[in-house]
C-alpha cells in the first residue's frame, strides 16, 4: 500500500512536468513542422526562393571594424534554385522593405523586383550611412525583408550589425591572382574636408570636421573637397589592423 502511496505523486509529477514540456515546445514544434511542409509544397511546385545573406529564421549578420564614416554597402543576392539541376520554371517577383537604428540612414537600391527563369538570379544593394558621429564600439543595424509575392509567397529575413572598430581608417585589401601576399592598403576618412565654393557661413577654404559635414545637405557636400591628412591615428594603431588581419 506504501508503494501505491509514493507511485502516485510521481505519475501526478511526470504528467504535469511533460504538460508543461508540451505547452511550453509545441507552438515551436508546430511552426517547425509548417514550415517543413510549406517548403516540401514549394518543392514539389518548383518554387524556390532563397539568398546568400538572408532566410526564414532572421539570418544575423555581425561585421566589425567598420570605420564609423564612409557609407557601408551590402549586395544581397537571391536566386530561385536549390542546387544546379532543380531550378524554378516561373518568374518570382518579391517585395523589399528594411528599417534601421536612429543613428544612421538606410537606403536599398530597390523596393521590388523580379527573379527572372532565365537566370534563376536578381540582387540588390543595401546601404548604412551615419548621421550622427560615431565612436569606437558604437553599433549600427538595419533589418531586410525580402517577400516573394508571385507565384507563391514566402519571407526572407536578415539582421546586418556593423561595430565601429578602427575609426576613421578605411582599407581595402587587394587579393592578385598568383600573388602570394595579400596587399592590404589603410586609408585615413576622418580628417576634415575644405570648403571649395563657398555657402552658408563658410568662406573658402574653411575647414569643417565630420560631426559638421553629417549635418549638411546634399547640395552643400558637394561644395566641399575631403582632405585626407593622416594624422589622426599613430602607425601603432594602423599595425593593429594589419596584425588583425593575419589573426583572422
Amino acid at each position: 500500500m506504501k508503494k501505491r502511496a509514493i507511485a502516485k505523486p510521481i505519475k501526478i509529477f511526470t504528467l504535469i512536468i511533460a504538460i508543461i514540456f508540451f505547452l511550453n515546445f509545441a507552438p515551436v514544434f508546430g511552426r517547425f513542422i509548417y514550415k517543413e511542409l510549406k517548403n516540401y509544397y514549394f518543392n514539389t511546385k518548383k518554387f524556390y526562393f532563397e539568398s546568400d545573406k538572408l532566410s526564414e529564421n532572421l539570418a544575423r549578420i555581425e561585421l566589425d571594424h567598420w570605420n564609423g564614416v564612409d557609407t557601408y554597402n551590402i549586395t544581397i543576392n537571391l536566386n530561385s534554385f536549390k542546387n544546379s539541376l532543380l531550378k524554378s520554371d516561373s518568374d518570382i517577383d518579391y517585395d523589399i522593405t528594411y528599417r534601421c537604428s536612429n543613428n544612421i540612414s538606410c537606403a536599398s537600391s530597390k523596393t521590388s523586383g523580379t527573379i527572372y527563369s532565365a537566370t534563376n538570379t536578381d540582387n540588390f544593394i543595401i546601404t548604412l550611412s551615419p548621421i550622427t558621429q560615431l565612436k569606437e564600439k558604437d553599433t549600427v543595424w538595419m533589418e531586410v525583408e525580402a517577400t516573394s509575392s508571385y507565384p507563391y509567397e514566402k519571407t526572407l529575413k536578415g539582421r546586418f550589425v556593423l561595430q565601429v572598430g578602427f575609426y576613421g581608417l578605411a582599407y581595402e585589401i587587394s587579393d592578385q591572382e598568383d600573388d602570394l601576399y595579400l596587399e592590404l592598403k589603410i586609408t585615413n576618412t576622418l580628417d576634415y574636408y575644405t570648403v571649395e565654393t563657398a555657402f552658408d557661413s563658410f568662406s573658402i577654404g574653411d575647414r569643417i570636421d565630420i560631426s559638421t559635414y553629417l549635418g549638411l545637405s546634399e547640395e552643400n557636400k558637394q561644395k566641399l573637397r575631403e582632405l585626407r591628412l593622416g594624422t589622426k591615428h599613430t602607425e601603432e594603431t594602423k599595425q593593429k589592423i594589419r596584425d588583425w588581419f593575419l589573426t583572422h
